[in-house]
């Protein structure tokens, strides 16, 4: 053996035990016998490399390479080292080379398919990996390689299978560990991902990015103290790892700490900035703050990085929705669903702005479209049922809500809106039972019912203001930015705004017209706020607009806007008329752009916002002992609260056949709302009509569904169904009170009275029967009656209730004196004097503003009583 070969055969030996500075002396001194000694060129390089010597080893592999260009190592290993400094692109053509010459040659393979992966070009290297798994299939980096390649194609469970091969072969790796339970967690099998990422700790337990997928997957089990603390270690071994931040703020999302949640998306950034992660995530979480510019301006910051992501443009969508702009927001919904037609919660999203546009059928389709996607989701279906219920299709409204509570009983709410829709359709399976969990789950704290639902199913006041209050809470919380107007505007008038989504053909415009028109503009200004469009030739809006001083359409301004425009006016007095009912918009309230607030008229329930400074009553629907169950002060007007236009007509009377009743008989009349009517009141007007003979009960128009059960609860009490007589719907306030003089008795509803209608049957010289109840809701009738001065047709219990009204239906002596009397009370009583109705909230007007001029703080009070100006002739 020559001495060249023997220094060659000992740089060899002396490289294979690392000794890197004696193979470089070794082939130094054999270049020098043998300057194109390639193997010495090559083997020093290689001793470079190692000694961190990059440039230096690739130049002298590369002149191995120009002395015999035939070595598929020396080919591969120029590969491996353009690649470990960083030059992917460069390695490709040596890693070329070298698998031409030994197209199996596994290092060759390894190292391309890594090249590849380093370069994105995922699917060229998972194929490469292959075949150097096959070439070298002990070669456990080669299976890690092939699995990352796999993961990042979307083949989930091909990188399990790769990655589980690799644990065989190396069961203590970490790393391992660690993305086969990152694996795992993207098909779904968090359990099992838990698992291997306990392993991946047990091995390495400062192991950060093995600690922030534990901490995901806790997260995703819904362990979240657990997922913090996980989180938190990661941070603690890896200061601003962005994975980690990202996923802690997560875990305060679903914890509901918004704030919190924030703060981490916040770190994140500073971690990542030009991640459309991380201002996506600060997006959500300002989103739940309600912080809607902030949320829109993040999104579209993470859009700048990635102009199409579907979470981004869905955050996006909803900030718009959450300021009201709804048409843009569904252009950026039905964008983010081309992108990701399968994304179901961008499919709700666009059908819950198809709602607030109105289009009720495209939401529905919507809705229907996200449940055959995901028939499993609670909210969907509950949603669904919300539109459904807004079509007033209550039967498959209250199926719709059913599905929601099957899947999911603890959803908010879908207890209260499931009896609801029922109620509405005469289903009264379970009724009692599913009050009392309904009450249950309030007394608890839980979400069942929304603020109007709770005037149906909770008993007291103090029960209905805690279930109010939470809600508002949810839905209305305050703005960070609040306007906190001048209590020291000077103006030569007081300045009212009057809210309202109802200024159209509604029960409350229809009793607050005259109130409006009549106001005494020497001393206010009265301005309307419209919150919704009316219908075109909507005759109540044409008259409301001539009623007020000035009128404002707001129904395309967004809450703040709409808060600043009152800022704007430097109104004094801004009076809410919808409170929770459909419309209403208490958040605009929320930016405190009035002085002094006022919940007034549209809710007979508190309003729950510490934002709200006043609420109109009078002493009979809050009597003084119950104020503390209201969060408002109180200002009691000395007779009824609600008001009513005096002015309002009569059409022609229809005879008793052109009504549809019978020409000889008792009629009934219960013209109340469809949800007013339960199962406990309903028994006792069957007995009523049992012990009346040809005795009938008028009842308005329901849908099929209601009049259809309705019948068949009469028969299930021994009732004939023909007894129960369906009033049509008319066209004009006028001709429904004209009608409305054909019957005898309305029977008022209990717990929750008739508010309007009743006074429409007191104006039309109908005697009403009432049970007080015991909340706001369930007492207004009897402060009407009190105020027409029929006080004895309030009763105190079901009891009193159904013996007195067939005690009027068995004596037409005592009925005739009912009538007479109420047609003479009309006239002489404040329930109808209009006028001095006005006056007396003047008054609480002008002493709500002057306290608010002394700079004293908001009190309840009661309104003197004035003395009438005149009598009224009747219409």
């Amino acid at each position: 053996m020559s001495v060249v070969a023997l220094k060659l055969q000992r740089a060899i030996a002396s490289y294979q035990q690392g000794q890197s500075r004696e193979t470089d002396r070794l082939c130094r001194e054999i270049l020098q016998m043998d300057p194109r000694q390639c193997d010495a060129l090559h083997l020093r390089g290689l001793a470079a490399l190692r000694q961190g010597s990059v440039q230096a080893g690739i130049d002298l592999i590369a002149r191995s390479l120009a002395v015999n260009p035939d070595q598929p190592m020396a080919h591969s290993n120029l590969g491996n080292a353009y690649l470990e400094s960083n030059r992917p692109e460069q390695a490709l053509a040596p890693f070329d080379r070298a698998l031409r010459l030994d197209p199996d040659l596994p290092l060759a393979l390894s190292g391309l398919g890594r090249a590849l992966l380093v370069m994105g070009r995922n699917k060229e290297a998972a194929a490469i990996l292959e075949r150097a798994h096959r070439a070298s299939p002990g070669d456990v980096e080669t299976l890690h390689d092939r699995a990352r390649a796999l993961f990042q194609l979307g083949d989930m469970n091909g990188a399990i299978d790769a990655l589980e091969r690799a644990l065989v072969l190396r069961p203590d790796s970490a790393g391992l560990f660690n993305d086969h339970g990152n694996a795992l967690l993207e098909v779904g099998r968090t359990d099992d991902a838990l698992a291997s990422l306990d392993r991946a700790l047990a091995v390495d337990p400062k192991f950060a990015e093995a600690l922030s997928n534990h901490g995901l997957a806790l997260l995703k089990l819904g362990r979240h103290d657990e997922a913090l603390r996980s989180l938190d270690g990661a941070l603690e071994f890896r200061p601003g790892f962005f994975a980690a931040l990202s996923n802690r703020g997560n875990v305060h999302l679903q914890q509901k700490r918004f704030e919190d949640a924030l703060a981490d998306f916040d770190r994140a950034l500073l971690a990542g900035a030009n991640s459309p992660e991380a201002h996506n995530n600060r997006s959500a979480a300002l989103l739940r703050l309600k912080r809607f510019e902030d949320a829109l301006a993040s999104a579209d910051r993470a859009l700048v990085f990635d102009a199409l992501s579907p979470e981004a443009l869905n955050n996006r969508g909803l900030a718009l929705a959450g300021l009201f702009r709804y048409a843009e927001a569904e252009v950026v919904f039905n964008h983010a669903m081309q992108l990701a037609p399968t994304f179901v919660e961008v499919i709700q999203n666009l059908a819950q702005v198809l709602l607030k546009l109105n289009r009720l059928q495209d939401a529905l389709v919507h809705f229907d479209r996200a449940i055959r996607l995901d028939p499993a989701s609670a909210s969907t279906h509950f949603n669904r049922g919300t539109v459904l219920l807004n079509t007033s299709r209550y039967d498959e409204a209250a199926a719709a809500f059913g599905d929601a509570m099957r899947l999911s009983s603890a959803l908010p709410y879908v207890s209260g809106m499931a009896l609801y829709a029922n109620l509405n359709c005469g289903d009264w399976k379970g009724y009692h039972q599913r009050t009392e969990q309904i009450a249950e789950i309030a007394a608890g704290g839980g979400c069942a019912v929304d603020p109007l639902q709770a005037q149906l199913f909770l008993a007291s006041p103090a029960d209905q203001l805690a279930c109010t209050r939470a809600y508002v809470d949810e839905h209305h919380p305050q703005p960070v930015v609040r306007m906190n107007a001048s209590s020291k505007y000077r103006h030569d008038r007081i300045r009212i705004a009057y809210l309202s989504s109802d200024f159209r053909e509604h029960p409350v415009a229809h009793v607050a017209a005259g109130l409006f028109e009549r106001h005494d503009r020497d001393r206010f200004d009265t301005f309307a706020i419209a919150l919704e469009a009316a219908p075109a030739g909507d005759r109540m809006r044409e008259r409301l607009t001539r009623a007020f001083a000035h009128f404002h359409d707001a129904s395309r301004l967004d809450d703040r806007e709409v808060a600043a425009k009152l800022r704007e006016l430097e109104i004094d007095i801004a009076v809410d008329l919808n409170g929770h009912t459909t419309g209403g918009r208490l958040g605009i309230l929320a930016y405190r752009p009035a002085p002094v607030q006022v919940n007034y008229l549209g809710f007979p329930g508190t309003s729950g916002a510490g934002f709200i400074d006043y609420m109109v009553a009078d002493a009979r629907v809050i009597p003084p002992e119950e104020a503390h169950a209201y969060t408002e002060s109180i200002v009691r007007l000395p007779h009824a609260y609600l008001p009513y236009d005096d002015t309002s007509p009569f059409a022609e009377i229809p005879s008793r056949s052109q009504a549809g009743l019978p020409e000889q008989g008792f009629v009934f009349c219960a013209f109340n709302s469809s949800f007013k009517i339960n199962p406990a009141i309903f028994d006792v007007w069957m007995r009523i009509l049992k012990r009346t003979p040809d005795s009938v009960l008028w009842l308005r128009s329901y849908n099929d569904a209601m009049q259809g059960n309705l019948r068949l609860e009469a028969l299930a009490r021994g009732v004939a169904a023909e007894r129960l007589i369906f009033a049509p719907r008319t066209t004009t306030t006028a001709e429904h009170l004209a009608r409305t003089q054909l019957a005898d008795l309305f029977l008022d509803t209990l717990p929750y009275n008739a508010h309007s209608t009743a006074a429409d049957a007191l104006w039309a010289g109908l005697p009403v029967l009432t049970c007080a109840g015991n909340a706001f809701a369930g007492r207004v009738a009897a402060s009407l009656l009190q105020s027409v001065g029929l006080p004895e047709l309030i009763t105190q219990n079901p009891e009193g209730y159904e013996s007195l009204a067939c005690s009027i239906a068995a004596s037409p002596e005592m009925l005739a004196d009912l009538r007479a009397r109420l047609a003479i009370n009309r006239q002489t009583h404040p329930l109808f004097d209009s006028d001095l109705y006005r006056r007396h909230l003047e008054s609480a007007y002008i002493t709500m503003w002057e306290r608010n001029q002394r700079g004293e703080a908001p009190v309840g009070f009661s309104v003197q009583a004035l003395v009438a100006t005149c009598n009224r002739s009747p219409h």
